[in-house]
């Protein structure tokens, strides 16, 4: 499994301007403006690194090859969502740093508010990857790719007023109504585990339908 998640590294570092340095790029401008839009267009990227990299294994028919290996079909399944965490665990850690830089260069510490919005936006881009990794299997991934596509896009849109973009109160800036934003995180949370359970599940009876 370790070799798999380690395969799919080295692949994400050749095309490291697009997958790796522009979500960073965008979390980093959080120092300068509001952190909260900024993690979501970071998200949005980070949740493609699933469709992206089997892409790539579809291109390379990296599966058919694999299977002669002593590698068994659940671990082909289980190395993208074990990499999906990671990556996604990654972005959370960088955002939570950058809510407290932010804080620090203005004179204070992070709120518990936008703490909670970064773990927000992770449960909710492991969501997203869990749920893309079924359909890519499924579908392939240049037909996925348009069925992934829109899913982002209307996430993004419908979590812009959810979120306080738009102006919700009990999610203004400040710690005044952390306390709906943390059950909404813990929320996340729960759906995060059956999400990844259900899709799981689902992933691994359609590897095992495949046919090479």
């Amino acid at each position: 499994m370790k070799a798999l998640v380690y395969k799919d590294c080295q692949m994400l570092m050749k095309y490291k301007t697009q997958m790796l340095i522009m979500p960073i790029f965008f979390c980093l401008l959080g120092l300068l403006d509001s952190l909260t839009m900024f993690q979501y267009y970071g998200m949005m990227i980070i949740t493609q690194w699933p469709l992206s990299l089997m892409s790539l294994d579809e291109k390379c028919k990296w599966n058919p090859y694999a299977l002669t290996l002593p590698i068994s079909k659940t671990e082909l399944v289980g190395s993208k969502y074990l990499f999906s965490l990671f990556g996604c665990a990654g972005y959370l850690l960088l955002s939570v740093i950058v809510n407290i830089a932010s804080g620090a260069l203005h004179g204070g510490m992070p709120s518990a508010s936008s703490i909670a919005i970064s773990f927000f936006v992770f449960c909710l881009s492991l969501i997203l990857s869990f749920v893309y990794i079924p359909i890519i299997i499924r579908f392939g991934a240049e037909k996925a790719r348009y069925l992934c596509t829109i899913a982002s896009i209307v996430c993004f849109v419908v979590l812009i007023p959810l979120l306080g973009i738009g102006g919700v109160p009990w999610l203004a800036p400040g710690d005044k109504g952390s306390l709906p934003l943390l059950l909404m995180v813990l929320g996340a949370l729960l759906l995060c585990v059956i999400i990844f359970f259900i899709t799981y599940s689902i992933s691994k009876k359609q590897m095992e339908k495949a046919e090479y």
